[in-house]
């Protein structure tokens, strides 16, 4: 194997591993709970951070593996190029601020491949201060709405709902309070719900961890599920209530139904289920709107116009009929930033992407998910991570990828409803980053090792040649055979 390393580079991560780790974890936690609200200062911190955490990335990385890492960032920083600096926000004053946006997202990603590959790093240190921090700003958002609405405040006031603010109509149903930065203001339950949403996937880890054996762990993990559902119940969010359940019922699947390449296989074929469905979904929307005759033959069938024509879809075929029939495939224009189509809230962090990037960013965030799902297939097969932090960081990944697919708010803030929020400028997106990054996983050969076992770095390695004495395995993982001769 050939090592990218030099003494200067060693010396260097030997003295500041425990200092680059702190930093991380504090970073992580801050950004969870939204401390000051002020998110290019995290943008700064999180680029600072990468520049000195790449000194562990080239020391524990084979020059094979980071090519395989650069070419699994190619999609990504496509789609960052291009929704960062793409039409819509061409012109209009943000260069810096699209820069710092763009450095950001490439940064996290890469933050998350160094932290996997320092000794001292613990992946479930960082999901306890991932879920504290979500689970305080929740707990404190939730005693506030409380206090101001009331409990169950949507069911409370479904008979009554509409009140007026500065000469504008609101409804009480669909909004709570929630604390941003240091001022506590009225939000949408979308984007208040996300929060509750990630909480209660803690629950989940109840699943993975024996009670008699660490306790401490396991009421960690149910405090912070338990705020995140009772939030979710005392403000009536159907929706994000609705999106736990298949949530559960797959991290059941996974902890009682044995693994190996049979399952893996079914799950593969499921995915590839769910992408045609989202092809064709998409493919069939957009002719929808494109083409007279195919919106003609949609609107007479009693199924597809209910599907493609509803109230739910009206605002996405605005931005479909926008971006393709007048040609805008890399983002809208600004000169439209006035108009419907950007304070039009689509509910689809998808559909956003459309506006910010056009066809083409959305096109390389779909490679890039392929990606993403390939590389945790990987992570969850041959690393020797617990099967308790195999499942947190893939539930977190996509149960934010799932719920902002069904229930985004570009525009949460209820009361400054023309103030717009894009999905992957946003703290909660940037810490899924850091886990997709530290999850990453070689998916273009086969024969390239995950982690490197060097004197300075000793952690589980697991390569693909069929021997099992090169794996070094976790005191809380069991290898299952199909996965030892795969």
């Amino acid at each position: 194997m050939e090592f990218i390393k030099t003494n200067s580079l060693k010396k260097f991560a030997k003295s500041s591993e425990s200092i680059i780790v702190f930093v991380i974890l504090e970073l992580l936690g801050l950004m969870c709970f939204g401390l000051g609200g002020l998110n290019n200062i995290y943008f700064v911190v999180g680029i600072i951070i990468n520049i000195f955490s790449i000194p562990f990335l080239l020391i524990n990385s084979t020059k094979e593996e980071l090519k395989q890492f650069c070419l699994f960032l190619i999609p990504f920083i496509l789609m960052s190029l291009l929704i960062c600096f793409g039409s819509m926000y061409k012109g209009i004053g943000l260069g810096f601020n699209n820069l710092l946006s763009f450095l950001a997202l490439i940064s996290f990603v890469m933050i998350g491949y160094s932290a996997r590959r320092i000794k001292s790093f613990k992946i479930e240190t960082a999901l306890y201060i991932i879920g504290g921090g979500l689970m305080l700003v929740t707990l404190i958002s939730m005693l506030v709405t409380w206090f101001n609405y009331g409990l169950f405040h949507a069911i409370k006031y479904a008979d009554t709902p509409i009140y007026y603010y500065n000469g504008s109509l609101f409804d009480v149903t669909k909004e709570s309070s929630w604390l941003l930065g240091f001022s506590i203001l009225e939000v949408s339950l979308q984007y208040s719900g996300l929060f509750g949403f990630l909480c209660s996937l803690y629950l989940i880890g109840l699943l993975f961890i024996n009670p008699k054996k660490d306790i401490k762990k396991f009421l960690i993990f149910l405090i912070i599920g338990l705020v995140g559902l009772i939030s979710l119940i005392t403000v009536v969010n159907k929706m994000a209530l609705l999106l736990l359940i298949p949530s559960y019922i797959i991290a059941l699947l996974y902890r009682f139904v044995p693994s190996g390449k049979a399952n893996q296989k079914r799950a593969d074929i499921a995915f590839i289920i769910v992408m045609i469905m989202v092809f064709a979904g998409l493919f069939v929307a957009i002719l929808n709107n494109y083409v007279p005759s195919v919106s003609k033959i949609i609107a007479s069938n009693r199924i597809l116009n209910k599907f493609f024509n509803a109230t739910y879809m009206d605002e996405v075929n605005v931005v479909l009929s926008k971006v393709f029939t007048n040609g805008y495939f890399f983002g809208v224009p600004p000169t439209l930033l006035n108009g419907e189509i950007i304070t039009t809230n689509t509910r689809m962090f998808e559909a956003e992407l459309l506006k910010e990037g056009g066809f083409f960013a959305l096109f390389f965030f779909i490679i890039f998910i392929v990606f993403v799902y390939l590389s945790l297939r990987k992570y969850n097969q041959r690393t020797t991570d617990s099967k308790l932090s195999k499942i947190m960081v893939i539930s977190i990944i996509f149960g934010l990828f799932i719920y902002s697919s069904l229930n985004f708010d570009g525009f949460y803030v209820v009361h400054n409803s023309g103030e717009y929020h894009p999905f992957f400028r946003s703290l909660t997106t940037l810490m899924m980053l850091f886990l997709v990054g530290y999850s990453f996983n070689p998916i273009f050969k086969k024969d390239v090792e995950l982690y490197i076992d060097t004197d300075e770095f000793k952690r589980g390695i697991i390569v693909e040649d069929n021997s099992e004495k090169q794996i070094k395995k976790d005191k809380d993982y069991q290898f299952d055979e199909d996965d030892l001769n795969e």
